[in-house]
This record gives structure tokens, sequence and C-alpha cells, in this order.
């Protein structure tokens, strides 16, 4: 029994030194390539949250809304803001101007609270002309503060007939005699090839006449106003 054993003692293999050598080695080399092949799986993840960016965590800001804008009331003839009333011309009341106007013009005057404001083809051109007259409120409220007239029919030839029709179709109802051919040969003697804005103070009142870029206006104004005057914007809408 004693050879037996001794027997299957030599057929059991053994590992010499060499062997456990090459096992530790081959356990070694496993363990390194698992460390590599982990350590470049957690490169690749930050790379890609790196390209990413950081999630942000406050929302963007929403779109203010414009501010609505406010509706541009209908346009009026105003009077500009004074310190005072504004004074009247002398010797003319509205209610006259506007019966000579209605002789003169196709269109008649359309009346309105502070006066006349209308807008219709100018007789002797044909142009369309914005003309009218605002009331004093000092007295009793029928006398003339402002008397205008405006062409609105794009660029204007100022030559001698336009202005004659300008005189006589607008200002005449509130001239006295001798002040027609003033404001005329006043007004003839301006140079319109360039921009205008000149003043004629009068007995009665203030003419004033402004031809910018191809516009013509005209005004009467009266005297002794403590404030700005009045008189309606050359942009303005009219009531006619």
């Amino acid at each position: 029994m004693t050879g037996q054993i001794g027997a299957e003692a030599r057929r059991s293999p053994r590992f010499g030194r060499g062997g456990t050598a090459l096992f530790v080695g081959l356990i070694l080399l496993i363990t390194v390539a698992l460390v590599l092949v982990g350590a470049r799986w957690l490169g690749d993840r930050d790379d890609q949250a790196g390209t990413a960016g950081p999630a942000s965590s406050t929302p963007a800001p929403a779109a203010e809304n414009p501010p609505a804008l406010e509706p541009t009331p209908a346009a009026e003839p105003t009077e500009r803001p004074s310190a005072a009333p504004l004074p009247p011309i002398p010797g003319t009341t509205v209610e006259t101007v506007a019966a000579s106007w209605r002789k003169r013009w196709d269109s008649p005057p359309k009346a309105f609270a502070r006066g006349y404001d209308t807008t219709a083809a100018m007789p002797g051109t044909g142009l369309r002309t914005r003309y009218g007259v605002l009331k004093s409120p000092s007295g009793d409220g029928t006398a003339v503060a402002t008397l205008f007239c405006m062409v609105v029919e794009g660029k204007v030839t100022v030559d001698d007939r336009f202005l004659k029709a300008v005189v006589d179709a607008c200002l005449a109802p509130a001239l006295r005699t001798g002040e027609r051919a003033t404001l005329l040969t006043w007004l003839a003697e301006q140079d319109y090839s360039d921009d205008v804005y000149a003043q004629l103070p009068l007995t009665r009142f203030d003419a004033r006449v402004v031809a910018v870029r191809g516009s013509f206006s005209v005004h009467l104004e009266s005297k002794g106003r403590t404030g700005p005057d009045g008189a309606p914007a050359t942009g303005a809408g009219s009531a006619g």
C-alpha cells in the first residue's frame, strides 16, 4: 500500500518556481489592462461633459413685452400755451371773415368750438389748402386772434400769381385798406429759392410767412402776446 501512495504522488503535477512567476505575471498584466480601460472610459465621459458644458440652473429671462404705443389723438387746431389769453386783432371779427370766405371758396368754412378750420382747393390755384381763423377769448369772444393759410399740396411753386391768390382768397377778409398791398409786396420780396422764415410787424397785427422745402404757410397774428403765439401746427390734420 505504501508503494501505491508513492506512485500516485509521483503522478501529481507540481508548480515549480518558474510556473508560479508566470502565473503571477499574467494576473498583473490582466489587472493593469483593466485599470487602463477603466481610466480611458472615465476620460471619455469627462471629455463629453466638457464639450456639452455645464447645464444652466438659471432659466433664461422671459422677453419683455414692448410698451404699447399710445394712440395719437385726432389733430385739432389749437393755440400753443400762453401766459395770458391771446389778444384780438382790432376791427376784425371771426364771423365777418367766415362770411367773406363763403363767397370766395367753393367749400364753405367749417366751424368748430374756437373758430373755423377747413381744407379745400384754393381759388385761383386749385392747390389743396388749409385755411382758418381762431377766436380771441378776450372781450365778447368774437374777435380774431389768428388767421392762417397753409398749402398742403406737396411742393409749391411760389410766384406772383400764387401769392396774389393766397392774399385774395385767404387773407383779404381780415385786411383793411392798404394792408393788402403791403402784404403782397412783402411776400413778393422774399427769396423762395431758399428756406424762408420772415415776420412783418404791422399796426394791427404781425404777419408771418414760412416756406421750407416746398411747403408754404402765412399767418396773421394779434399783437401784444405775452407767450408763444397761437396757431395750428403746420403738419397737423384739419377738421375739413
